[in-house]
């Protein structure tokens, strides 16, 4: 009898070993999963780490083409939050200035003739390339004429220098495949742009902070 008493509770204690065991290993197994996928889901890149060559690719490619317009002061998460006018202007500074500039100087008397209108739909495919906007938004811009469906923009132009600014780190989302560029500008603010990568050679501007 007393046998079967210590038998039984030899197996009582193993029972309730086993059953305690087998949770804690299953936790500690999702946490090292969840942890891997956390640190593959995001990374960040520090200022220190990058090339000079990284450096002013992503400017030349990602920020330059933003920052002209003033947009690393804008805080938005949907394109329409910048304005129809804003948005118009991210053609005018990245493309209609070095057209016209350009013109003036191979052929002063067509610059001279210019009016400085274009056909609508050379805006808004240029603008809608780079921000999720519908091409309807964008004519409510005021400088768009529906009765010609073009844009007109001021023939007298110059860009300022602006503040200057400096790419401080860049964070990679690759799961979602959105990169942030991280600025600081001459005062030590953070400004900050978004885009989600598409290609190797498209890209949307998604959000600024």
């Amino acid at each position: 009898m007393n046998n079967k008493k210590i038998l039984c509770g030899i197996l009582a204690v193993f029972m309730i070993a086993l059953s305690g065991c087998t949770p804690r290993e299953q936790s500690s197994e999702i946490s090292l999963t969840s942890s891997e996928s956390q640190k593959a889901l995001s990374v960040e890149i520090p200022k220190d780490t990058l090339t000079q060559q990284d450096k002013e690719a992503y400017n030349n490619k990602y920020i330059q083409p933003y920052s002209i317009v003033g947009f690393l002061y804008e805080s938005w998460s949907n394109a329409e939050e910048l304005g129809a006018d804003k948005l118009i202007k991210f053609y005018e500074y990245n493309v209609y200035y070095d057209y016209a500039a350009q013109l003036e100087q191979k052929d002063p008397d067509q610059y001279q003739a210019y009016t400085g209108t274009v056909p609508a739909d050379n805006v808004e495919s240029y603008v809608s390339a780079y921000f999720e906007v519908d091409k309807s938004y964008l004519r409510t811009a005021s400088n768009f004429d529906p009765a010609t469906e073009t844009y007109t923009f001021p023939k007298e132009f110059g860009i300022g220098g602006g503040p200057g600014f400096e790419l401080d780190r860049v964070q990679k989302d690759d799961d979602n495949n959105i990169w942030t560029f991280v600025c600081l500008d001459i005062n030590g603010r953070e400004l900050s742009v978004s885009v989600k990568i598409l290609n190797e050679d498209q890209f949307y501007y998604v959000a600024g902070n």
